[in-house]
């Protein structure tokens, strides 16, 4: 007897692996399990895909272990990924023809300024919901084809690839028999007509990507084969597949329009149901499937921020500020003592609403008088502000929150959620569960293996840990700073464009 569900998520930095039962309560969270970002050049992101693939198993089998659970009773396999990273592949062999190229990759940036050019940008958004931007997938597409001499060979004998990095996973699990990504994923790609839920030829002809190259398109609780025994121990059905943060805006039970939730992993990703209907509400937001069931589907409103975890990372690890995140509160422990400084998170360009992949990082107002908790302040600051950003264009779009429900890593950081409080004059709602992820891909597994159908009352996994509210004394100098930031960030982002090299 079928009794539970296995969801992998396999993250930027690792991968995790949840078992739920047949109520949809998770019964076991496997360890993280990492993988090696390399960065060969400036602004090249990649990943071993041979690595990413280890560690999406060892969390399955360690998942599964902790669980206590016979293979044989798990009724199906749902798998989140990371988006927009691609990985070019022998479709016969299943061989990779190079590293994964990840979302965070900038080595685009030549490719897009062409498509610029050519008067692309209007099309693109009009057709896909999203910006002309390296951080979707058809750019880094159109690189290998253009830098990898295998994938011209291949390509003339009808073996290439060319796909998000689900799809090589998805390949290495059922044994070469599927080879496709879901339409939530697909629409991450700047390749997938929102309103035919398919390639759209005309842009893959001006972007000269063959159709040819792309994998099958299915909907989200679609069982689309098994995962070979060699895996988990038993063949296991395949099915309940979403991109990451789509999946997590499920887990956290954002089913109704205007419902919203906030993301804090190694980017931000504010995220809100917008119903049936695919018409592109924002100019600057970015519009994408949220999930396809049962020949429905639900859009979303996507505010992205590629830096937020990683920036911290970076505080540690390459500028030595803290030792740990969980030193950041200490630091920060009288920020009004603390004397002001600005950052501007724009270590791999901007994203919404300034879509500027030339823009780099900076400090502005170093003195004398700052140390590194002025340092640490204005990064976690930064962060917070950006935020506020997308939550401007969120409301700008007619979407009101009267809360905001958040999950990942860095709602652990007092210091941070509090300012995003009195920033957004709502609470903020951070909720017990951080592998929001994974469980939505559990839900969508189970409904996939028939343990619910559409319109089940799922059970909450979660409850809000804590609550933040707006301090209204706090509040206004937070916001005059927000608007001192914005003044700043506006002569920023003008820099590359006067002639100031883009390496400073």
């Amino acid at each position: 007897m079928t009794t539970h569900i296995l969801a992998l998520d396999q993250g930027t930095t690792s991968s995790k692996g949840v078992i739920m039962d047949h109520r949809a309560q998770i019964v076991a969270v496997s360890d993280k399990f990492p993988i090696q970002i390399q960065s060969p050049q400036i602004g090249w992101v990649e990943y071993d895909p041979s690595e990413m693939l280890d560690s999406l198993i060892k969390a399955g089998q360690d998942a599964i272990r902790k669980a206590g659970v016979d293979p044989s009773n798990i009724a199906m396999v749902g798998m989140a990924n990371q988006g927009e990273t691609v990985i070019a592949f022998d479709s016969e062999s299943g061989e990779p023809i190079g590293p994964a190229i990840s979302w965070q990759d900038r080595r685009t940036t030549e490719i897009i300024n062409r498509w610029q050019k050519q008067g692309l940008s209007a099309e693109i958004t009009a057709k896909t919901g999203l910006k002309l931007d390296p951080y979707f997938s058809a750019a880094k597409m159109r690189w290998i084809l253009e830098n990898v001499p295998q994938a011209s060979l291949l390509l003339e004998q009808g073996r290439l690839c060319l796909a998000t990095s689900d799809t090589w996973l998805i390949a290495q699990l059922t044994a070469l028999k599927n080879i496709l990504t879901d339409v939530s994923t697909a629409s991450r790609t700047m390749l997938l007509n929102l309103d035919t839920l398919d390639w759209d030829q005309d842009l893959l002809e001006k972007l000269e990507i063959p159709k040819a190259v792309l994998p099958k398109l299915v909907g989200n609780t679609k069982c689309v084969g098994t995962v070979h025994p060699k895996w988990f121990a038993a063949e296991i059905p395949l099915g309940g597949l979403c991109v990451d943060q789509q999946a997590a805006l499920f887990g956290q039970h954002c089913f109704t329009e205007g419902e919203a939730k906030l993301t804090y992993g190694t980017g931000c990703f504010m995220l809100a149901n917008i119903g049936a209907d695919s018409t592109r509400r924002s100019t600057d937001l970015l519009t994408s499937v949220g999930w396809r069931i049962d020949g429905l589907t639900q859009y979303v409103f996507d505010g992205g921020i590629y830096t937020a975890g990683a920036v911290v990372d970076w505080m540690i690890d390459k500028m030595q500020l803290v030792d740990r995140p969980e030193a950041i509160d200490w630091v920060l422990e009288d920020p009004a003592a603390i004397p002001d400084l600005f950052f501007i998170p724009a270590l791999s360009g901007l994203a919404a609403p300034y879509w500027d992949p030339d823009v780099k990082g900076a400090w502005y107002g170093l003195t004398l008088t700052h140390d590194r908790r002025s340092l640490v302040k204005s990064v976690m600051e930064a962060i917070g502000f950006r935020v506020k950003d997308i939550f401007e264009l969120m409301a700008a779009s007619g979407l009101i929150m009267d809360d905001l429900k958040v999950d990942g890593g860095l709602t652990q950081n007092r210091f941070l959620m509090q300012l995003q409080s009195n920033l957004l004059g709502i609470p903020i709602a951070v909720m017990d569960i951080v592998e929001a992820t994974a469980l939505g891909v559990g839900l969508l597994a189970g409904l996939s293996a028939g343990f619910f159908s559409t319109g089940t009352e799922f059970p909450e996994n979660s409850a809000p840990q804590t609550i933040y509210q707006p301090d209204k004394q706090e509040a206004q100098a937070c916001l005059q700073r927000y608007q001192q930031w914005c003044t700043i960030l506006q002569e920023v982002v003008q820099w590359p464009k006067h002639g100031i090299p883009k390496t400073v």
